[in-house]
């Protein structure tokens, strides 16, 4: 037989299933926000050498910085 909470309405197991529920739609929102510092986290880093090769030496400190700051965020 299979427990119910129509069995032992007080048992918790409501309770049980909305923190499950909560848990899984804030790992849900965790991982989408990492993805996408991870994302941006390559670009900045792929964008270095290019502007350190075309640009001045201010827009790749900034850039550099970024990528300081998606690093920090994400660890």
């Amino acid at each position: 037989m299979i427990a119910s909470t129509d069995d032992e309405p007080n048992s918790g197991y409501l309770r049980l299933e909305q923190q499950i529920e909560w848990y899984d739609s804030k790992s849900g929102t965790a991982q989408r926000w990492f993805k996408r510092v991870k994302l941006c986290e390559f670009v900045l880093s792929g964008l270095v050498p290019i502007t350190a090769l075309l640009a001045n030496g201010w827009v790749t400190a900034t850039i550099g910085a970024g990528q300081c700051c998606s690093k920090a965020y994400s660890n």
